[in-house]
């Protein structure tokens, strides 16, 4: 047996020293690279881990946007104290930009420059272990940027390796939505459903996905089965809410929803509304929430306020946020707008990349046996 002789400062070195040896003894022979790559930790400085963790602890406390500044102030001081510290880093850069997304916040074309500034570095760094999840922010990157055949080649490498998680499977589902392209969308969260069947997130991918093209049977369907694995899924709550009140059933929709963290006086505007009820007129939306406005007010007749939100969501440049206000089964005369392509064009998605990505999906291997009936909406 040993003793531990070092500092407490020390542990989070231990754990690297104490896979390094373990390793030693092991029948194989790794070179420097690739063990500094295998026992990569987020950091060995006790401090800065300290510090993210109470980061961790100030967002998951619900504060609101004081919580968030303080979180914000607590990795940025964990990175100066590890600047190779990539997670703080890689979470500190999307916290900035949703603390501009909230009403007060700075400009949110701004953020979005310290974000992609932030990434860009980020993507220099020599990652190691925690590639994959650098892919997912580079495939954000990528987004954020416009550049959309490169954010797809990115998850189609990911899918080509021998054991993919289904987290992929979904990721390249939302890709092909937004551009259009449905049929192959449905087949690839098929797919990643056979191999997860009682995956919540699976269920909720599906929700969304038939609620963008208002299928309202199936958007049940799926939240009822999400609901089933986790009675306390907000968001499959919300999505089962939505088909409430086109039933007509608005008061257990409301209830449903009251008290979800997206809970506002813009969403039950918009459950009345699919209800078929009026909604006040004069309702303050709120502008967190550009895409859901922009129902409210496609539901009222008046495109040219819907085109104001969509804008709104398009310059936030938040990636999920252009995800919900493009893929969306619009009205075709809502789309036969000049307005529409040049909505598309602003974030890369043109007409001849919609199409090629579309093909692409039929044949990406070894699932080109699921990518069938590939078309746009």
């Amino acid at each position: 047996t040993q003793t531990f002789e070092r500092d407490r400062s020390d542990l989070l070195e231990l754990q690297r020293d104490l896979a390094r040896a373990i390793v030693a003894e092991l029948p194989i022979v790794l070179d420097d690279a690739t063990l500094a790559n295998a026992i990569r930790t987020g950091t060995i400085n006790a401090e800065a881990f300290d510090l993210f963790l109470q980061a961790r602890a100030s967002v998951t406390a619900r504060h609101g946007k004081a919580g968030l500044a303080r979180a914000e102030a607590l990795l940025a001081a964990a990175i100066e104290l590890d600047p190779q510290y990539y997670t703080a880093r890689s979470i500190l850069a999307f916290m900035k930009l949703n603390l501009a997304t909230l009403p007060g916040g700075s400009s949110a074309k701004t953020a979005v420059a310290n974000t992609i500034a932030t990434l860009k570095d980020i993507e220099r760094l020599d990652l190691g272990g925690t590639r994959p999840y650098r892919e997912i922010q580079l495939i954000d990157l990528a987004l954020l940027q416009g550049d959309w055949p490169r954010a797809e080649a990115l998850v189609r490498e990911q899918l080509k390796q021998s054991a993919p998680e289904t987290y992929w499977f979904t990721r390249y589902a939302e890709l092909l939505l937004t551009s259009g392209a449905m049929a192959p969308a449905i087949a690839y969260l098929q797919a990643a459903e056979e191999i997860e069947p009682l995956n919540t997130q699976i269920k909720l991918q599906f929700a969304k996905l038939y609620h963008y093209t208002r299928r309202i049977e199936q958007i049940a369907e799926k939240a009822d089965a999400c609901l089933a694995l986790n009675p306390n899924h907000s968001d499959c709550m919300g999505y089962k809410a939505r088909t409430l009140a086109v039933s007509g059933e608005l008061d257990r929709a409301l209830a449903m929803i009251r008290g979800a963290a997206w809970d506002s006086s813009s969403t039950r505007c918009y459950f009345r509304m699919l209800a078929g009820q009026s909604c006040d007129p004069n309702l303050q939306l709120d502008p967190t929430v550009p895409t859901a406005n922009a129902d409210i007010l496609m539901l009222r007749g008046d495109y040219d306020a819907t085109f104001r939100q969509l804008n709104h969501a398009i310059d936030d440049r938040r990636v999920w946020e252009q995800f919900r206000a493009l893929a969306h089964s619009w009205p075709d005369d809502f789309k036969a707008d000049p307005r529409w392509p040049r909505l598309l064009q602003e974030i890369g998605l043109t007409d001849e990349w919609r199409t090629e990505i579309c093909r692409r999906a039929a044949t990406l291997e070894p699932y080109t046996q699921i990518a069938v009936d590939c078309h746009l909406r």
